[in-house]
């Protein structure tokens, strides 16, 4: 994982050179994911079990974080780097009188890429940008099975980790206040899907985090002033 981050950091990099100004972007909201493997795989589960079991949460639209630091590269295009971290999951679960099980999943990724982005709008402070992302997904997955009958208790747990790589176009209204701004974005992120590995070894399971995404953020606009050269004006 740290060498494919330090690749994407050295190629990045030479993109800020140019830069006339830099902007900072913080933001949040919701995106979604379609887990169709590891949905099918709850349901394996409760088939496999001596009693009757329903699924609870089944991979929901959860919160996103990310933060972003592009250079503008001329009044109408801009470049830089976004990071982006994502999670969802799911519970299998049963109880009745003699006791309690449940099999959670628990997906959280961090994802990594470039952003380029074009207005295709601007009157006065707004703008309306058009934006590509594109860059890989670590995500680290988290399975507890937990079983109480009768007093007795047993629990597993597995740790499993997948690479996949994401394409995420997105619309975004900003307006700018002086050097601070906000913005509202959505978008469709399209995930390849990523073979999780336990222990080095790919499983048959599958991680899939495409699906619609929308939040807000707020942006810092640092310009850069060019320095003039010594003895002259």
């Amino acid at each position: 994982m740290k060498k494919h981050l330090w690749m994407l950091f050295f190629m990045i990099l030479p993109c800020f050179l140019p830069a006339q100004q830099v902007e900072i972007a913080v933001g949040t909201g919701y995106g979604g994911c379609s887990m169709s493997d590891l949905q099918n795989f709850n349901e394996e589960i409760i088939k496999s079990l001596p009693f009757e079991a329903e699924v609870v949460d089944d991979f929901p639209a959860w919160f996103i974080y990310r933060v972003s630091v592009t250079t503008t590269i001329d009044k109408m295009i801009s470049l830089g780097a976004i990071y982006t971290h994502s999670s969802t999951g799911s519970r299998v679960s049963s109880a009745d009188y003699s006791g309690e099980y449940y099999f959670d999943t628990q997906l959280a990724a961090n994802s990594l890429g470039f952003q380029l982005a074009f207005k295709v709008y601007h009157l006065n402070n707004l703008d309306v940008r058009v934006k590509a992302q594109v860059g890989m997904m670590f995500t680290h997955a988290g399975f507890h099975e937990n079983l109480e009958v009768y007093g007795g208790y047993s629990s597993d747990d597995y740790i499993m980790n997948s690479l996949s790589l994401y394409l995420d176009p997105e619309i975004a209204v900003h307006y700018r206040f002086g050097l601070l701004g906000v913005a509202v974005f959505g978008g469709y992120r399209f995930n390849t899907t990523g073979h999780l590995k336990y222990n080095g070894q790919k499983t048959n399971l599958t991680t899939n985090w495409s699906g619609f995404n929308a939040g807000a953020e707020l942006t810092v606009t640092i310009p850069f002033v060019k320095g003039k050269r010594d003895g002259k004006k």
